[in-house]
């Protein structure tokens, strides 16, 4: 039993053209041919509550905390009163892995211990854990409630917003906050979208994140999302996420865009003041 009250997404603005992609780490080079992406270096993207944080993000983990991190003030309130009510649960791909690294270390034959560490620096091993970006954004907001993340690559949305759903009926937490996001900073997730989806659609970046209220009728998520009609662009693992908020009834004047933000993000807000009953 649940109701949306609240969304934020971060997408590429209109004018993003839609460009190859080209991965050096392979031989010959990998290239996607139609893909968006956002146009802010990542540190730009947004200002994080602990700078030291940034080293040890990937870019889709701070496009996480990007969309994330403006619920703070709607949700201030319920944290305060009881941390534990609220939830978070997250759909979101590993980190980028050190491919540069795996190339040179084929022609290693001595000292390879050595030459591992010296290429994989700790803070880069964090980036490429999958529960990292949300739990951080977990600390950044003050959360106590449960933490889950999923990582499958078709399915990850669904297993999110139905764990979210059975949470907030069993009284386990009273908001839940949904997220996920993708960037095409990892060849291998690019690839795996490209071989099957097509060349037809563009893969593009994005983030979203979407609260959940306990009341209202039970939704069957996985169900509701196979409905979604199929958008031009797809957004790897937040793709579901994503059709789910382009297709909400909203109000006239509900939706916020603001491309001129610095960077030229696009960003969408709302709150349940803006949905339709």
């Amino acid at each position: 039993m649940s109701r949306i009250s609240w969304f934020h997404r971060l997408t590429p603005p209109p004018e993003a053209p839609i460009e190859a992609v080209r991965y050096e780490v392979y031989d010959p080079p990998l290239v996607i041919e139609r893909t968006r992406s956002l146009p802010t270096p990542t540190r730009k993207l947004v200002d994080l509550p602990d700078r030291r944080a940034y080293r040890s993000l990937s870019r889709a983990g701070v496009m996480l905390s990007a969309v994330g991190l403006p619920v703070q003030e709607l949700l201030a309130p319920e944290i305060e009163r009881d941390p534990y009510r609220v939830g978070l649960y997250c759909a979101f791909d590993a980190g980028p892995q050190n491919y540069e690294a795996c190339r040179d270390l084929l022609e290693v034959e001595e000292g390879f211990a050595a030459r591992f560490k010296k290429m994989n620096h700790p803070k880069r091993y964090l980036s490429q854990l999958v529960n990292l970006p949300a739990a951080q954004l977990g600390i950044f907001l003050g959360l106590r409630g449960p933490i889950n993340v999923y990582a499958h690559s078709t399915r990850a949305a669904a297993h999110a917003l139905d764990q979210a759903e059975l949470d907030l009926a069993t009284g386990i937490v009273e908001h839940a906050l949904v997220c996920s996001a993708f960037s095409l900073e990892d060849p291998m997730l690019t690839l795996r979208i490209h071989r099957r989806e097509g060349k037809g659609r563009v893969i593009s970046e994005g983030a979203v994140a979407l609260l959940l209220d306990a009341g209202g009728e039970a939704v069957d998520w996985p169900a509701r999302l196979s409905e979604l009609p199929e958008r031009d662009e797809h957004g790897g693992i937040a793709e579901p996420l994503l059709a789910l908020v382009e297709s909400l009834p909203l109000t006239a004047d509900a939706t916020l865009r603001d491309p001129s933000r610095p960077g030229g993000r696009n960003t969408d807000s709302t709150s349940r003041a803006n949905l339709k009953k």
